[in-house]
């Protein structure tokens, strides 16, 4: 126990994949949308009228498609639900792969609810914009988060830490939320009058005299120096301001990519609201973002993930008034600098949601919540496409343009992805790491991956309840039963007698993700007899218990079957009061 509690903070950083913000990640060798086993790859598309209104009961002798411009036959085509309990089978019958496998098959619910993503770029985000992040999220979450919809709320700068994690639970997410706060950094200057990072691109990159001159004069003014020191300083502020936006904007791809190739392990198709101020893409300082927004582009598109962006400013214009808090000069010296500037400010949110075949709502005062509820309801419903690579071309690792229209109707808006690369998905779970000649500690290993996955592993249908009980004046137990289908585990003679070998272990978190409590051993479990009078649904049950002060945790278990190396994992979260 104490072994596994001291590895517990080891676990931590890759317990939470879909947001803690790392170290930019390399180009993988290989990653795409949807590239499977039967060289099959896939879209989803959606059709809208002049209205904006889901055009239903298209044919597929009504889909055109092409690749690179090429006219390409279409081998599989479906009308699906999102968060219907057939939406995986379909997705996965248009990738040409049974649901059969080795894994014991659990009972879905009628409806398995949405999963949405909310990703809080707090790195760009204005106080006034923090707020209304937030007060959007609470809206959803108390009013429009339905009974299975699985929500996460992530945040740029990695602050809402263990908490960004999917879940259906409303207390989680609120506390989530309340850790979005207005980050200093994302002030780029702190002198007055401001120079904005778009007048500093102008001045490095379009050598704007007009805008360099207007500082130029306040810094001599300031400092009481000779106008041409004062250019210098002016010229030195701006590229400090560049590269400063050039670290906040490389940190907030890192997150989007990182996030986008973890969605991957996840079934079905996702919906991500990227929640922003907006960043320019367009200064040298930013030259490997548009390789970042690429590698974002490929894994959103082989993960099912569509980018919704929403510029949290609301309605903003590019006329030049105080309230844009522009640097204005009454001699006109920053005119040219400043025409442009919001849709370069936009560059980055128009590109993820171009790209990833969602929409890029700006420019509005519209309440930030309605444009959730209605991309909700547009994206309820739509068509999924699927064709074979037919030549060496398209299954080269070349990024592939896709069109898709709809034949003789040119009055119809049709929304999809812009491209796919060919390429290997991730595997669900992995426990190859470099061998380990210590047996017990190789199992160890395996047992902390299984523990420490993402999603729940279901190779051995595993169920965890958790209880609290007050008993004073001692303080609060926490109890933890774990339930193991019996009918997943692999028997064989042991002292004469049928039995399966279970290592078990579990690690509780706190809210800030440091370990709490843990536990680890392994089971006997013996068959079911024939004459048993015990019912056929009868499980084994370990519990376990952690003596916990007031707050909110997360428990994780993992299993492993000795023999057979078959896996089960569960994760559940509990507030004591």
């Amino acid at each position: 126990m104490k072994k596994l509690l001291a590895a517990a903070i080891l676990l931590l950083s890759a317990a939470n994949v879909f947001g803690q913000q790392s170290q930019p990640s390399p180009e993988p060798q290989t990653a795409d949308v949807l590239r499977i086993n039967t060289e099959l790859v896939q879209t989803d598309v959606m059709v809208f009228d002049r209205q904006g209104r889901f055009v239903d009961n298209l044919t597929r002798d009504q889909f055109e498609l092409r690749v690179d411009g090429k006219p390409q036959s279409i081998s599989f085509f479906d009308r699906l639900r999102a968060g219907s309990a057939s939406e995986e089978a379909q997705l996965a019958a248009a990738r040409g792969i049974s649901r059969t496998s080795g894994a014991m098959e659990t009972v879905s619910p009628l409806d398995t609810g949405r999963t949405l993503f909310f990703v809080v770029d707090d790195l760009h985000l204005s106080r006034q914009s923090i707020e209304r992040a937030r007060r959007l999220l609470l809206h959803f979450i108390d009013n429009e988060m339905r009974q299975n919809d699985q929500v996460a709320v992530l945040s740029t700068s990695g602050e809402v830490g263990l908490l960004q994690q999917l879940t259906t639970n409303k207390v989680v997410l609120r506390a989530a939320v309340e850790r979005l706060n207005f980050r200093a950094e994302r002030e780029t200057d702190l002198e007055e009058p401001r120079m904005s990072e778009y007048q500093a691109f102008n001045i490095i990159e379009k050598e704007d005299y007009g805008t360099l001159s207007f500082f130029a004069q306040n810094l001599a003014r300031e400092y009481n120096v000779p106008f041409q020191v004062a250019v210098a300083m002016a010229m030195g502020r701006a590229r400090e301001i560049l590269q400063r936006s050039s670290v906040l904007n490389t940190a907030t791809l890192s997150v989007l990519e990182n996030f986008a190739r973890s969605s991957a392990q996840l079934p079905g198709r996702k919906l991500a609201f990227f929640i922003s101020d907006g960043f320019s893409l367009s200064h040298t300082q930013a030259v490997g973002a548009n390789q970042k927004m690429r590698r974002i582009t490929a894994s959103a598109a082989r993960s099912g993930l569509v980018i919704y962006t929403l510029d949290a400013r609301g309605l903003v214009t590019e006329s030049i008034d105080a309230t844009n808090n522009m640097a204005l000069s009454s001699e006109g010296l920053t005119l040219g600098a400043s025409i442009g500037e919001l849709s370069a400010s936009q560059d980055g949110l128009n590109a993820l949601a171009k790209d990833t075949g969602g929409r890029a709502f700006r420019n509005t005062n519209l309440p930030m919540d309605k444009w959730v509820y209605k991309v909700l309801d547009e994206t309820s419903v739509y068509y999924l496409l699927a064709w074979r690579p037919d030549n060496d071309v398209q299954k080269s690792g070349k990024f592939k343009r896709i069109e898709v229209t709809i034949a003789d109707r040119p009055d119809l808006t049709v929304r999809l992805r812009n491209g796919y690369f060919k390429n290997t998905p991730l595997q669900l779970l992995t426990t190859k790491k470099k061998k380990e000649k210590d047996p017990e500690k190789a199992r160890e290993d395996e047992l902390r991956v299984v523990i420490d996955s993402t999603l729940p592993q279901r190779e051995i249908p595993t169920h965890l309840v958790l209880g609290v009980v007050p008993i004073p004046p001692i303080g609060r137990r926490l109890t933890a039963s774990i339930q193991i289908n019996r009918d997943a585990l692999t028997f064989a003679s042991d002292a004469g007698k049928q039995a399966a070998d279970v290592e078990i272990g579990g690690i509780v978190y706190d809210d800030k993700g440091k370990p709490a409590s843990s536990f680890v051993g392994r089971l006997k479990v013996y068959p079911r007899t024939l004459d048993s009078s015990q019912p056929k649904g009868h499980d084994p049950i370990y519990s376990f218990n952690a003596w916990l002060p007031p707050g909110l945790y997360q428990v994780r278990v993992g299993l492993r079957d000795s023999r057979s190396g078959r896996m089960g994992s569960a994760m559940e979260w509990v507030e004591i009061q």
